[in-house]
């Protein structure tokens, strides 16, 4: 079963500059209104910043401004959709982590209509999510079945073009 295709492109100096430059100004966008969405309350907004009033009010904003007006406002819907389902699995009570910001191992067990059968491999959301808080290099996810079928895991292994905290800095500063 195929999961990924690797494609390679060739592209000029000019348009890879050009692309470097657009994804710089798309993860700028992305860190602002992340923190506008974390801080609104103490940035004086009223209400909980959704994408449509983060794509009005950043209009005039610098990393707005240097991508095309449709990769911005995606910006924004991803960032919107990311956060909605970090609510999610807060309502649902999938996420008790008591303060906890270090992990090291996931389990997960699950199944259809509750018989446990086969392995269930996490989301892509999910992965993504582990991504940003976890070394895939290091960072474990178990599934099993039961105690005695299981299959171990790096997250490397099951997001291995993930993108991650060493694709927004320096990799000799982590």
């Amino acid at each position: 079963m195929l999961l990924s295709k690797k494609t390679s492109i060739k592209v000029s100096r000019e348009y890879a500059n050009l692309i470097g430059h657009m994804c710089y100004a798309a993860s700028k966008l992305w860190n602002v209104c992340n923190y506008e969405r974390q801080h609104y309350k103490e940035t004086g907004i009223e209400q909980y910043p959704d994408w449509y009033y983060q794509k009005k009010a950043h209009k005039e904003d610098l990393w707005y401004k240097q991508l095309p007006s449709q990769t911005a406002q995606e910006v924004c819907k991803l960032l919107d959709k990311a956060w909605k389902s970090f609510y999610a699995l807060k309502r649902s009570g999938g996420i008790e982590s008591e303060g906890v910001r270090e992990f090291d191992t996931i389990c997960i067990v699950g199944g259809k209509d509750g018989i446990l059968t086969e392995y269930t491999a996490p989301c892509g959301v999910c992965r993504q999510v582990m991504m940003e808080f976890c070394d895939p290099e290091t960072f474990r996810i178990i599934l099993a079945i039961d105690k005695e079928y299981y299959d171990i895991y790096t997250l490397k292994d099951l997001l291995p073009l993930g993108f991650g905290l060493r694709n927004l800095i320096n990799s000799r500063e982590i």
